[in-house]
């Protein structure tokens, strides 16, 4: 099953700035417009019912919120069932969103997302590899 995640990763837009690191212990990613300051950040719990996909798969949504936006989009790389099950996920997102609120680079204003995004929402950036 998780083999098919690697061959879903996208390339990084040309129009983004992308940051892997870690807030809280967890690993995160961080897409930025590479045009002007963040005015806030969002962060995005990428789909996949703590089972599937990682936030890397996810770039493009991430990449997507952030054009839209002009916030920073943290995408949070939690960990996923069945070797870490329920709560584990949660727990993830939260000790990111705890780490970002006492970070001393946080900008201004913060966004939780989690709704899931239809491609169609997304436009060209979201077609599928095949």
């Amino acid at each position: 099953m998780r083999e098919h995640e690697v061959v879903s990763v996208a390339p990084t837009p040309d129009d983004m700035r992308v940051e892997e690191t870690s807030v809280g212990g967890v690993p995160r990613i961080a897409v930025s417009p590479l045009a002007g300051d963040a005015v806030g950040t969002i962060v995005f719990v990428h789909g996949g019912g703590y089972i599937w996909m990682t936030a890397r798969t996810h770039l493009l949504v991430a990449a997507a919120l952030a054009r839209a936006s002009g916030c920073r989009c943290v995408s949070v790389d939690y960990r996923r069932a069945p070797e870490h099950p329920y709560p584990a996920p949660v727990e993830d997102f939260v000790a990111v969103h705890c780490g970002l609120l006492t970070a001393a680079d946080r900008p201004r204003g913060h966004r939780i997302v989690g709704r899931r995004v239809r491609r169609s929402d997304l436009g060209r950036h979201s077609r599928r590899r095949q």
